[in-house]
């Protein structure tokens, strides 16, 4: 599960145990981003969320750039012209705004410490969308769980980033 995916993936994993083998999470929170109280997250967010709301839909250049910057700070020329491309396809529905909001109050702290499986708790250290203190806590909170940072700012870890090689190498060690 990898970023509000992991939200879903902590609390399916403690309603079903037999159903989980191993968890992978990454870039991932137990508490969403109003809830975890930091007033220059909330701030970004908030506008974050009024300017994806204003220009979604509009194939805008600038609102790609910063969520280029947010998501891919390092990128290529490549890996921007696939995150554009990525983006583009998103564009085409609306209610990101709404989707944003409804996240910030997500709460599964309660579901964290029931997860049984092994699990991998994987977080950039310098990613700006969700602090790495958000992935220490689901890491605190799951029995057990592993948490392994990455030395990059990226919310996505794509091929190229200088953390490819140690998350693949994780992934195969953990689920192999």
């Amino acid at each position: 599960g990898m970023a509000q995916g992991a939200v879903t993936a902590i609390a399916y994993a403690s309603r079903f145990p037999q159903q989980v083998s191993r968890l992978v999470l990454q870039s991932s929170y137990a508490t969403g981003w109003m809830l975890r109280n930091n007033p220059a997250e909330i701030e970004r967010r908030k506008a974050t969320i009024t300017l994806a709301s204003s220009g979604w839909g509009q194939n805008n250049k600038a609102l790609i750039s910063m969520f280029l910057g947010l998501y891919l700070p390092k990128a290529d020329d490549e890996q921007c012209q696939w995150f554009e491309k990525f983006l583009q396809s998103m564009l085409l529905h609306s209610g990101i705004g709404e989707l944003q909001q409804v996240l910030g109050y997500a709460d599964v702290q309660s579901h964290a410490e029931q997860v049984r499986a092994p699990t991998l708790v994987i977080h950039p250290r310098g990613e700006i969308i969700i602090p790495l203190a958000a992935g220490r806590e689901v890491a605190s909170l799951i029995p057990n769980a592993d948490l392994l940072t990455l030395d990059s700012s990226s919310h996505l870890i794509v091929p190229g980033d200088a953390a490819w090689t140690r998350l693949q190498q994780a992934l195969d060690e953990f689920l192999h």
